[in-house]
Parts: structure tokens; sequence; C-alpha cells
């Protein structure tokens, strides 16, 4: 079937399935580790709040990589089921240009999209850390004496020091690498797509009507030659 499709799926059949099955692929990695990160960020607020005595409230907030985070996962989904659909259309019927330039439009917007927001989640990873606080009684406690408390405990606020934010900080960024790879393939088979058009029709041969009417002429010469030689006889 794949040999078959080959030769009716139109240019750079086995390139775009090849591209479009990594970006799938990846693109589930990333929801994967996406989902890891929201379940393990909230296992470890609440282990948190329940190693603190009472009546100590603690606010953890780690709003910048959750948003970011969330939304690098969201895309990754989109692509993924963006992916799938060309994967499976490819494999029935054969696209034209504007199919295959719609694909690549489509890629191309999720890549820059994932791409914006891998950037930040990637510079909070590094830079930054979750905010503590924590009162009693409505008393705002020191940030050393929260920090005392963390070292004693094993605990760190630091992005960079969790393991599940860096798999979210690392693996989509091949998501958006396989993806803008799609995306540029699905372009140059468009482009070609064109260029064979054009060499098509270019190339095509035409008849010219003046042959005809020399022909036409020409029989007819040769009835009145024919009626003549008859009536010499």
């Amino acid at each position: 079937m794949l040999l078959k499709n080959a030769k009716t799926g139109g240019p750079l059949f086995f390139a775009r399935l090849a591209v479009l099955l990594l970006a799938w692929s990846w693109a589930i990695v990333g929801v994967g580790v996406g989902l890891n990160a929201l379940v393990k960020s909230n296992q470890l607020k609440t282990k948190v709040k329940h190693l603190v005595p009472a009546p100590t409230i603690v606010d953890i907030n780690d709003h910048d990589v959750f948003q970011t985070g969330v939304v690098a996962t969201v895309v990754s989904a989109l692509i993924g089921l963006l992916t799938a659909l060309f994967i499976l259309i490819q494999l029935v019927i054969s696209l034209s240009s504007t199919a295959l330039k719609l694909q690549g439009s489509l890629l191309g917007f999720c890549t820059a999209w994932l791409f914006a927001t891998l950037v930040p989640f990637t510079h909070y990873y590094a830079t930054r850390s979750a905010h503590v606080t924590a009162s009693i009684g409505g008393t705002q406690l020191p940030q050393q004496a929260i920090q005392s408390v963390q070292h004693s405990l094993g605990i760190s606020n630091q992005y960079k020091d969790l393991w599940f934010l860096r798999l979210v900080a690392i693996l989509p960024w091949f998501t958006f690498l396989f993806t803008l790879l799609a995306t540029l393939v699905l372009f140059m088979a468009a482009q070609r797509d064109n260029k064979d058009v054009d060499l098509g029709t270019d190339t095509s041969p035409q008849r010219s009507p003046r042959p005809t009417h020399e022909t036409t002429e020409t029989s007819e010469k040769a009835v009145i030659s024919s009626g003549a030689d008859e009536s010499a006889a």
C-alpha cells in the first residue's frame, strides 16, 4: 500500500511520512512530560504543606513555569492531533499543492507558538525559583526561616533542581525541531508539485490547426485532379 501511495501520493511522499511520524512521536513525548510535571508539582506542594506543622500556612507560587508549561503541553497535544490527521490523510488520498501548503501553514503556526512558549519556560527553569511564603496566625515568617526549614526537609524551590521540570525544559525542544522540519518538508513538497504542474503545461504537445487545413486542401486537390482525369478518359 505504501509503494502504491508513493507513486500517487505526490512529491516527497516518504519524506513527508517520516517527518510527520517523528513530529507526532515527539509531540506525544511532550504531552507526557508536561502532564507528568503537572502531577509531580501538585504532589510536591501537597507534601510540603503536610510536612509543615499547624497552624503554619504555606503558599507556593510557581505561576510562571506552571502557565508556560501548560501552554507547551497544550500545543504539543495540538501538534500530535494535527500530525496524526495528516498522516492518515496522505495514506488515503493524493494531496494537491494547496492542501500541502495548508498543512504546512497549520504546523508552522504550531511551531511558532511552541517556540514562543518554550523560550520563556526554559528561561524560568534556568534562572528562577518558586516563591514560598509562610505565615502563622497572620504573621509573615522571614525568608531566612523558610529557607532553613527547606534545607532541613531536603526540599529545594529552585526550578533547575526539579527533575520533572528538567524534562519539560529539554524534551519538547525535540518536538519543536521535528515539527519545524515537517513544516519545511510540506512546503518543499508543495513547491515541487507546483513545478511539476508548470513543467507539464509548458512541455505538453500542442496541435496546430494549420496542418489540418493543409491536409484538407491537399485532399480537395486530389479529388479535383481525379475528377479531371476521369473526364479526360
